[in-house]
């Protein structure tokens, strides 16, 4: 071989081997060549975790009018994580599904960017046709405890008929005479346990009739205050739930005038009573009094001007006539009032306080405020909140007008769609009433609309997943039965759906692995 041939031989393999190193650096930096454009790109990721694990997830490139342009890729999610991963990726958009046997697929269109990874990781797949199992035949209604692991439920007796689902509660008024079985009882459900008992019955509190107003459980699940009233009267009754025979006492030492009661968190034998003010006939002033169950009796005034209270772990806030927010201990021998300016009060109009964990807000009739504790100063989040529920991580709130429903952002998010504190998203609208509203998880919501129950997302990237729950409900007699008239409870620490429909009461098998 001459020189010169050795030369240009040795040349082209220098350029091949300038080229192939620079295309190694540029690979490895994450450069790809797209044949399409004819230019160089550098490609992103997806990162999807789901529940249940196990499941198949597909991406399928779509052009802008939502054609697929390109191959799917699939993948499991991995058995112990739940989670997967797909990379050098193209940027452009993705058809994304994620599916499994037994659940409603979830789809969405997500978007690739340059050097960048699209995430979605609090995926829940939500189970198609839930079995339900019949609790109660004659339920008018029921009670959860505070730590979601006992149900009051109040049963009502029928008339005689074939079979129980065309039954009816029997009419009865006050005065009306029978036998002591006629009426309500009140029974109580553990779920756990699976175990329903005996607590009381309409009778125990007077034979010639009662209407059951309120249940007022104590903190720790095991004790109740009832309100009632017989012959317009309103009493209460107490009742220790872990005690048997069950020993139902008639509290007379608190009157009529009583709206609201508390028990004391470190003293479950002493409860708070909420009373109008004797002074002021037909406002919206209050008086707070200490009540001792052990010595029957009611103790003089601790505080008065109250318009409304809550209690919160060890403290109590409450909003005094002149438009404070006030904080104290279940003495009120130390108060700090947490607002610098006053609120506006105006009389006879509706005021409630709420807490959850170190959020604190108040309604005016259905206007809702959060009190933004830095500034000391009440933010106006709604003219119209029918129904408000904090997050279980306490960083979003969900409220509802009656129709529409919306998600306010209490801090700074980092999750897919990343969120700025004070920030509101809407998620749907129907023309039927909303009735319930419950976190479904941090990142889902569940509802019913119109007898029908919806579970919906918060991710408003393309369209929000809004899918409807179509109960497996079977009678006692095993026979499947159409859910109508629904009241729901979504119990987080159970991850069960409880369910009123037509007088009978229902528990879902578990819907969240």
């Amino acid at each position: 071989m001459t020189k010169k041939r050795r030369n240009i031989v040795f040349g082209i393999i220098a350029v091949l081997f300038v080229l192939t190193t620079v295309g190694a650096v540029f690979y490895s930096l994450g450069w790809r060549f797209d044949l399409e454009t004819k230019k160089p790109i550098q490609p992103g990721m997806f990162y999807f975790k789901a529940l249940p694990k196990n499941c198949e997830t597909t991406i399928t490139p779509i052009d802008n009018s939502g054609n697929a342009k390109g191959n799917a890729i699939i993948k499991k999610t991995d058995f112990f994580s739940g989670s997967v991963i797909f990379e050098n990726l193209k940027p452009q958009k993705y058809k994304i599904q994620i599916k499994k046997d037994g659940y409603i697929s979830w789809e969405k269109i997500l978007e690739i960017k340059e050097k960048e990874a699209t995430e979605a990781k609090n995926i829940y797949l939500i189970p198609q046709d839930p079995i339900f199992t019949a609790v109660s035949q004659n339920t008018e209604n029921f009670y959860f405890s505070p730590d979601n692991k006992k149900i009051i439920i109040k049963e009502i007796n029928t008339a005689p008929s074939d079979g129980w689902q065309a039954s009816r509660p029997v009419p009865r008024s006050f005065g009306e005479g029978g036998s002591l079985d006629e009426g309500w009882a009140l029974k109580l459900f553990e779920p756990e346990k699976n175990i329903k008992s005996f607590l009381i019955k309409e009778a125990d509190i007077s034979k010639s009739g009662a209407e059951l107003k309120e249940i007022i459980f104590s903190p720790d699940s095991k004790k109740i205050i009832i309100k009632a009233i017989t012959r317009e009267n309103i009493e209460y009754y107490f009742l220790d739930l872990d005690k048997s025979p069950n020993n139902l006492t008639l509290l007379d030492f608190i009157d009529s005038s009583a709206s609201e009661i508390y028990f004391i968190p470190e003293n479950l034998q002493k409860l708070l009573v909420l009373s109008s003010s004797p002074e002021e006939s037909g406002g919206n002033k209050k008086i707070i009094s200490r009540a001792d169950l052990t010595e029957k009796k009611l103790s003089p005034p601790l505080i008065k001007n109250i318009i409304a209270c809550q209690p919160s772990k060890s403290n109590i806030y409450c909003m005094d006539s002149q438009g404070f927010l006030i904080k104290s201990d279940f003495s009120f021998e130390q108060i700090d009032k947490m607002n610098l300016i006053p609120y506006p009060v105006e009389e006879n109009k509706k005021y409630a306080v709420f807490t959850y964990s170190s959020k604190i807000g108040i309604w005016e009739e259905n206007s809702l405020y959060l009190l933004d504790q830095k500034t000391g100063i009440f933010q106006k989040i709604s003219d119209s909140a029918e129904n408000v529920e904090f997050s279980p991580d306490n960083k979003k709130l969900v409220f509802s007008d009656g129709y529409e429903i919306k998600i306010l952002f209490l801090e700074k998010t980092d999750d897919r769609p990343e969120r700025k504190a004070g920030e509101q998203i809407f998620i749907t609208r129907y023309s039927s009433k909303i009735k319930n509203i419950f976190w479904y998880t941090d990142h889902y919501l569940i509802f019913n609309s119109r007898d029908k129950i919806k579970i919906a997302e918060i991710d408003d990237r393309d369209k929000i997943n809004i899918t409807e729950l179509s109960p497996d409900i079977s009678s006692v007699n095993g026979e499947l039965v159409e859910s109508k008239s629904l009241e729901i409870f979504w119990s987080q620490s159970q991850k069960k759906l409880f369910l009123l429909s037509e007088n009978a009461f229902y528990i879902s098998e578990k819907l969240i692995p």
